[in-house]
């Protein structure tokens, strides 16, 4: 029997643009417009004008674990 070792695991979170429309955001309490979702499901920052500013504005250096909520 070989023994492997310690294993690392590196998470890596990523991002998605998500609408949410006039009805989830009446449900929700948030405005409506982009969101970025993060790998759990979760709304992390916005709302932003286009899916591309949601994902130019988490790449930028600094910004990724930073939500940014523009209520």
């Amino acid at each position: 029997m070989k023994l492997l070792g310690h294993l690392e695991m590196t998470t890596v979170d990523y991002f998605v643009p998500y609408y949410v429309n006039e009805q989830q955001s009446e449900i929700r309490g948030i405005k409506r417009g982009w969101y970025t979702m993060d790998e759990r499901g979760e709304l992390c920052s916005g709302p932003f004008l286009s899916p591309s500013e949601c994902l130019r504005r988490v790449s930028q250096p600094g910004n990724a674990s930073m939500p940014v909520w523009l209520h």
